[in-house]
């Protein structure tokens, strides 16, 4: 039976989805000795030779981790980085996996790695709102009609508003700790959106993805994700 050439890229873990168009569009997918660069090229699994950098793609196990980023680590695949790398934090025998969404790198707690990229699609695409839980330390605290308005939304930018629940807040001696909820979660957008408040976000924790929870991972520690956590989001694509 046929597929669409980068959604069975993605299904072998090469990438996430989009990953995996720009792959094809930048012509470094073959397909039975030819260069592809249309999307929605059809392939047939079982008889078609689907090569790339030099390698035969084929169906792999998959394989999911929740992990626990440190401050001053990236969300990035390329080596030349200055800084640390989260696939620098996992075994050689796991360096083909790939993270799901990003964290920016003044930011720390839980990103999940997987190499089945209709997963990865499935986190990261609003269409699925998955929501994700953070914990951000301000330096000043939070009024009643700032909770409100971040609920009501944000604009951050001339095309986007941020939106966000504030489960709760804790006080301290200068600021306050707030807990907040959020589905989308774009580039450095819990930032953005206390920066519109005239607050300074002293640090940033992502708690929880979905069911998937941070809990007791140790900074740069990692765990496998249980058959219900992973059941969770593979429902979802169902639906």
């Amino acid at each position: 039976m046929g597929v669409r050439l980068h959604k069975f890229l993605s299904e072998c873990g090469v990438g996430a989805r989009r990953w995996c168009e720009a792959l094809i569009e930048r012509g470094e997918i073959s397909v039975n000795g030819c260069v592809v660069t249309k999307l929605g090229t059809i392939v047939e699994p079982e008889c078609d030779s689907v090569i790339f950098r030099g390698k035969r793609v084929v169906p792999q196990e998959n394989e999911y981790l929740a992990l626990y980023k440190p401050i001053g680590v990236v969300c990035s695949c390329k080596k030349d980085s200055k800084y640390q790398r989260v696939i620098d934090l996992i075994p050689e025998n796991k360096k083909r996996l790939f993270h799901v969404g990003r964290l920016d790198v003044d930011s720390e707690g839980l990103i999940l790695l997987t190499n089945d990229g209709e997963f990865s699609h499935i986190i990261t695409h609003p269409s699925f709102e998955i929501v994700k839980e953070y914990q951000v330390w301000l330096n000043t605290r939070l009024t009643k009609e700032e909770v409100d308005c971040i609920a009501s939304g944000v604009p951050i930018s001339d095309e986007h508003i941020a939106h966000a629940i504030v489960k709760k807040t804790e006080p301290l001696k200068k600021g306050c700790v707030v807990y907040l909820e959020l589905v989308e979660g774009k580039n450095r957008e819990i930032r953005k959106l206390f920066g519109r408040l005239h607050k300074k976000v002293l640090r940033l924790r992502r708690l929880r993805i979905g069911p998937v929870q941070l809990g007791s991972l140790s900074q740069g520690q990692y765990r496998p994700l249980t058959e219900e956590e992973v059941s969770f989001f593979k429902k979802m694509k169902k639906e």
